[in-house]
């Protein structure tokens, strides 16, 4: 009994440790034999892209369409789609030279057909687009860039200038895909000061840099200490708590906040005074914290 037990446990043992070995995943389907090459390929060229429609091999197993491309980098590129589309398209091209891309047929066994090459001549990249529109004007602290994106492209806006040691660096980066727009960078001195503005895509495709030299409008944060709140009988009423002084107080905790009353009609309006005569430039203003947030 002793040994039929021993026995039992080496086989289990065995068992076990057979199936904690890594094995080789092997497609289920395999008939070892390269599926039908793609045809009748026709290109329509893009903004920094070409979408190229074509016709499936008459194989039944063809899973996916691959498309091979090489970068003017010399970085090697994939797109891949399902047996369900007639065409794909190739992104990321940085400039409208001649590109040979290589559209091959694969089976779900993964084995590959003979490559169809196609060439394609990419439009002007969106990059490029949007680093011809660019406007940089003076700005309250800083300056202010305005862009157009007429496609929408998924770019990065990077402003350069002079750190402490004197080195040309970065000294903000705006990421957006809006159709236009305009943002500022700010916290600068009044001065004569050198920038730099490039654009830089998902691909790392990087415009030539825009170089100007602009004065920052002057700017001073003001004295918060010597604002007061004022209450004129035209002024909204006053809600539930808070008061107009909690608005410039520094506190923005659950105390530091004014609450107008429900039964003001819009607009509304309030009055305070910010202790000496100036050119309002700009303001900031915050959500109330805590759970009061979700009651606004």
């Amino acid at each position: 009994m002793k040994r039929l037990t021993y026995i039992l446990c080496m086989a289990i043992l065995m068992a076990v440790t057979q199936a904690c070995k890594q094995s080789e995943v092997v497609s289920l389907v395999n008939d070892g034999g390269a599926p039908g090459a793609v045809s009748n390929a026709t290109v329509e060229n893009l903004p920094g892209a070409a979408k190229i429609t074509y016709t499936l091999p008459a194989d039944k197993d063809v899973l996916y369409v691959k498309a091979v491309y090489t970068s003017k980098q010399g970085d090697a590129r994939e797109t891949k789609v399902s047996y369900y589309n007639n065409n794909l398209t190739v992104l990321g091209f940085g400039d409208t030279s001649e590109y040979e891309v290589k559209l091959y047929a694969v089976d779900r066994g993964g084995n590959e057909s003979a490559p169809l090459s196609v060439i394609v001549h990419p439009l002007k990249a969106p990059f490029l687009l949007v680093r011809e529109g660019i406007a940089v004007v003076p700005d309250f602290g800083g300056i202010n860039i305005a862009f157009e994106n007429s496609t929408e492209d998924n770019i990065a806006i990077v402003i350069l200038a002079n750190d402490s040691l004197g080195n040309f660096v970065p000294i903000n980066t705006n990421y957006t895909n809006l159709k236009g727009g305009n943002f500022s960078t700010r916290d600068l001195p009044s001065v004569d000061t050198k920038f730099g503005i490039y654009i830089r895509d998902r691909w790392g495709n990087v415009s030539d840099t825009l170089i100007t030299t602009l004065k920052p409008l002057f700017e001073v944060k003001l004295d918060r200490t010597k604002m007061v709140g004022v209450n004129l009988p035209t002024d909204a009423p006053l809600g539930y708590s808070g008061a107009i002084s909690f608005l410039f107080n520094g506190d923005l905790g659950n105390g530091g906040y004014y609450h107008t009353g429900d039964a003001a009609k819009m607009p509304q309006w309030f009055t305070y005074d910010m202790g000496l005569s100036v050119k309002l430039s700009r303001m900031a203003w915050y959500m109330r914290q805590g759970f009061y947030f979700n009651l606004h």
